[in-house]
């Protein structure tokens, strides 16, 4: 649901921290391309099915949740 991207924290933060590599590192402890590298190495597998009740969270959320 693109409404609860917009109003999802992480979205938002995820999106800013993107714009400044240090202000990433300084969050994550890595770099945005090395965040990327293991986003898509852990894709698959972290992937799950939207339902009619939800949306499942994305695979480069729970990566981001993680790592925090």
């Amino acid at each position: 649901n693109k409404k609860r991207d917009e109003l999802n924290y992480f979205h938002a933060l995820f999106s800013e921290l993107r714009e400044d590599e240090s202000n990433f590192f300084n969050y994550f402890r890595m770099s945005i391309s090395s965040f990327d590298e293991l986003n898509r190495c852990l894709k698959e597998v972290l992937q799950r099915q939207d339902t009619n009740m939800r949306d499942c969270i994305k695979p480069e959320e729970m990566l981001g949740i993680t790592l925090r």
